[in-house]
């Protein structure tokens, strides 16, 4: 019974390790006032065409903020920052030759084959990849003052993608916002 669950876990944990994982990156302005600004309006700027995703996205995005202590405004006009969101996915496809050793192919149905040209495998995959860029403007300003971006090829499950965005947001907000500027 013992090994049986420990079984289940490792297969579990294995099959997680399966999934895609996306590449975050930050970036953020130096000069940028985050001791400032307080409340945040966000906006899906550039859709993918999902509309379901994209709100799931904004709110997950929404949660982040409110999160590390920032106020979701009513409205652009009485934010201090405004929170862009950009996304975009499309399908790639994958093509890969694999070639046996020439002149040598292992037991044949007559004994062992020295002879002969190599046989090519040719493995066509198709799948998915997608972007997720995240723009933080000064309200007051008009400058950018932060970017999260995260991109990669994404899960062939709708769970799973989900559980991949999750991951990358809580990547993305990890160290936000950043370390406030030294007095001058």
């Amino acid at each position: 019974m013992r090994y049986g669950a420990l079984l289940a876990t490792a297969i579990v944990a294995g099959l997680v390790a399966c999934v895609p994982s996306l590449r975050v990156r930050t970036d953020y302005d130096p000069e940028g006032e985050f001791e400032r600004i307080v409340t945040f309006h966000s906006t899906v700027a550039t859709g993918w065409h999902n509309d379901l995703a994209e709100r799931r996205v904004q709110r997950a995005i929404d949660s982040a903020l409110v999160a590390h202590g920032w106020r979701k405004a009513e409205s652009a006009e009485s934010a201090d920052a405004i929170v862009a969101i950009h996304g975009a996915t499309e399908m790639r496809r994958s093509i890969t030759t694999f070639y046996d050793d020439p002149m040598w192919h292992g037991w044949w149905w007559r004994g062992w084959r020295f002879w002969g040209p190599p046989r090519p495998t040719v493995v066509v995959r198709d799948f998915r990849v997608g972007s997720l860029v995240v723009d933080i403007f000064d309200a007051r300003t008009k400058h950018v003052v932060w970017r999260g971006e995260a991109d990669g090829e994404l899960a062939d499950q709708r769970a799973d993608r989900r559980e991949q965005v999750h991951d990358a947001l809580s990547r993305m907000f990890r160290d936000f916002p950043p370390a406030v500027r030294p007095p001058s």
